[in-house]
């Protein structure tokens, strides 16, 4: 609870606690996540559902792939020369992706990130927290950017690769096939299951239940 309002939303709020460890302790995201699955059977709030789950990956594991891009539009922002604590950047990390990437209410993305950071004990950062999100719910990110001209450091940052692999993919392969690279390396694989015909609709609507989208592909054997 924070000042005896609302609790904040438990999968943004586990999300930011274990980016932080990530942060803090360099332990592999995907022990972490297995670690909280195995609590989230027994939390007092009740089981985890599959959809909390689902949500749970997709903030930590987004967040880990991009958060080069998300550390430079904090830096660029804030103006400051010391880098936010783990905790303050894992809250800004969660709202960043959930307002860039998966375009959620900002209005209930920066509340959100406000309540959690008072529960991570960041409350002195509320303010930043707040007029960070809210500027870039009301501006957006691409002018945070460099210029893709300057192939590398666009890749660094808006593309989140270590600058080491930028450097040696644009010297071996050219920057354009960079680029590319990188790029695909940021896209998520699609998965395709297949059925009888006649069980695709039940199929279809099973996984709509858990919050899948899916679209029929009639030019695959």
């Amino acid at each position: 609870m924070v000042n005896g309002s609302r609790a904040v939303d438990r999968v943004r709020l586990v999300a930011a606690r274990l980016l932080a460890r990530w942060q803090r302790d360099r332990r592999h995201i995907e022990e972490l996540v297995e670690r909280q699955d195995e609590r989230g059977e027994r939390d007092e709030g009740g089981p985890w559902s599959y959809a909390e789950r689902r949500r749970l990956r997709e903030l930590v594991y987004s967040c880990v792939r991009l958060h080069g891009r998300y550390d430079h539009v904090i830096a660029v922002r804030s103006r400051k020369s010391k880098r936010p604590s783990p905790e303050l950047n894992s809250v800004l990390w969660v709202a960043l992706h959930e307002l860039t990437e998966l375009g959620h209410p900002p209005h209930a993305v920066v509340d959100e990130a406000v309540r959690a950071s008072v529960e991570l004990g960041q409350g002195h950062a509320r303010g930043f927290v707040n007029g960070l999100l809210r500027g870039v719910a009301r501006e957006g990110i691409e002018d945070d950017f460099p210029d893709p001209s300057d192939a590398r450091s666009f890749a660094e940052t808006w593309h989140s690769h270590p600058r080491w692999l930028v450097d040696r993919w644009a010297d071996r392969l050219g920057e354009a096939e960079m680029l590319g690279l990188c790029a695909a390396n940021n896209e998520r694989p699609r998965l395709y299951l297949r059925s009888m015909p006649r069980r695709r609709k039940m199929l279809a609507a099973a996984l709509d239940a858990l919050e899948w989208q899916t679209e029929a592909v009639d030019d695959l054997p």
